[in-house]
């Protein structure tokens, strides 16, 4: 079969998925494979099946179907799991929908100056500074405006 000839394969001259390629993608889809491993099940390249996807809305619907079929079960899963009590489901859960209330990267904004304090004197153990004085005493400490 000449390359130019395998669109044959999954489509009616009309353009529409076949029945039988309809139902290979959606399976496909909603068993979770990513655009790459399905043009390798159809033995296409992923630029053919992009094009495919822009060319033919029949095959892009049936792709769309497939993957948010996949999504949705996971995602009832996981909020399953969640109501279940799996602090995991909750935690990816509430960071997934809810990104500003529980996201682990917080931006802090500060306008102003800062005063730094910084000593070249070490505090020991015994909390005795490497000077031999106590933490009270005013050693050698610097403070500089940033």
């Amino acid at each position: 079969m000449r390359k130019s000839d395998k669109w044959r394969i999954w489509f009616q001259a009309s353009g529409e998925l076949t029945p039988d390629g309809q139902a290979l993608i959606l399976g496909w889809a909603r068993r979770g494979l990513i655009d790459e491993q399905i043009a390798a099940n159809m033995a296409i390249s992923l630029s053919t099946l992009k094009n495919w996807k822009r060319k033919h809305p029949s095959f892009f619907n049936a792709l769309r179907i497939g993957k948010d079929v996949a999504d949705y079960m996971v995602e009832n899963a996981l909020f399953k799991r969640a109501l279940e009590g799996d602090t995991t489901a909750m935690i990816f859960w509430l960071k997934n929908r809810r990104p500003k209330e529980y996201r682990d990267k917080h931006e802090i904004e500060q306008n102003g100056t800062m005063n730094l304090v910084y000593s070249d004197v070490a505090i020991l153990d015994d909390g005795t500074d490497s000077n031999g004085e106590t933490e009270t005493d005013a050693g050698n400490v610097d403070t500089e405006t940033v």
